[in-house]
């Protein structure tokens, strides 16, 4: 008997440590190579202008290539380009863009980032959506 009340409290033990580790979890990231963080963001201002903003941080000895596209869309699934701009380097590389939109459309940030090793092979291959904005 005192062999089963003992399972059994070990058994709770064992249960209660999971589930407090379960009820504790962050949201897992994606962990790359050469990049450490990617950030993307759109602002919308009074009179149409655009700011469309890529933040890139690469880890030491790697270098990278940003796209950031402004996109819209009419519907809310279907997006095309508006304007594109590019940069590229090692370190940090961030694009600050503004641009003047027309109302009447949904619009999103697209940043994507191709990161090379020493050897000029991809090791990273990222996209990243900033948050919709109406218009």
């Amino acid at each position: 008997m005192k062999k089963r009340i003992s399972k059994f409290l070990s058994m709770l033990l064992v249960l209660s440590c999971i589930t407090g580790t379960l009820s504790t979890a962050t949201a897992i990231e994606p962990r790359y190579t050469g990049l450490y963080s990617l950030t993307v963001s759109l602002d919308i201002a009074a009179g149409g202008a655009s700011t469309s903003y890529g933040y890139a941080l690469l880890r030491s000895g790697y270098t990278a290539d940003m796209t950031l596209t402004l996109q819209r869309s009419s519907n809310g699934y279907s997006w095309s380009s508006v304007k594109e701009w590019t940069s590229s380097g090692s370190g940090t590389i961030s694009l600050d863009k503004t641009y003047y939109i027309t109302s009447g459309y949904d619009y999103r940030a697209k940043c994507s980032l191709v990161v090379y090793d020493s050897s000029n092979s991809i090791v990273d291959n990222v996209t990243k959506y900033s948050a919709t904005v109406s218009y």
